[in-house]
């Protein structure tokens, strides 16, 4: 299934260029300008998402749109 998130910091400011990665796995995709992104991966998969000088975050895809801030 196609996922599709945004990730931004802690003031609601896009992250543009953060890594979104496939737990253990090789697939990855990096946030555009705008701090979205848009993964190929199945409904229960892990994704981490990072980003230098940020503290990582795992969620986990479900149905709905994924919305991560980092800290």
């Amino acid at each position: 299934m196609s996922v599709t998130g945004k990730v931004s910091a802690e003031k609601g400011t896009a992250i543009s260029g953060a890594t979104v990665t496939v737990k253990g796995t090789n697939p990855a995709t990096v946030t555009n300008d705008n701090g979205s992104f848009t993964i190929n991966v199945k409904k229960g998969t892990y994704l981490v998402i990072s980003n230098v000088g940020f503290d990582s975050k795992t969620v986990v895809v479900s149905d709905d749109p994924i919305n991560v801030i980092l800290a």
